[in-house]
């Protein structure tokens, strides 16, 4: 869980495992208020995922011992098709 400034004050987001960059998480009603007629809109959040570029010894050890958990060994999740763009 994370917390993070909204309109209303701080929010607490649950951020699944295995979220990747660009996955969108919607905070319905905590938006902006509607222009037009009553109510507000949702808030989304785009998630950006940080990736350490330099790993210590120990922190190469744990990937080595999560990949050898995974069933076919490669670590990696399945590729995703395309770049966050939905089809119309």
């Amino acid at each position: 869980d994370i917390e993070l400034e909204s309109f209303d004050g701080v929010e607490t987001v649950n951020i699944k495992p295995g979220t990747q960059t660009g996955e969108k998480i919607v905070i319905k009603g905590k938006g902006a208020a509607k222009l037009r007629g009553s109510g507000r809109g949702n808030l989304v959040l785009e998630t950006y995922v940080s990736v350490p570029q330099k790993l210590d010894k120990k922190q190469k050890q744990l990937i080595q011992e999560l990949r050898s958990m995974n069933k076919d060994k490669s670590g990696l999740l399945p590729r995703r098709q395309g770049f966050g763009f939905s089809k119309k």
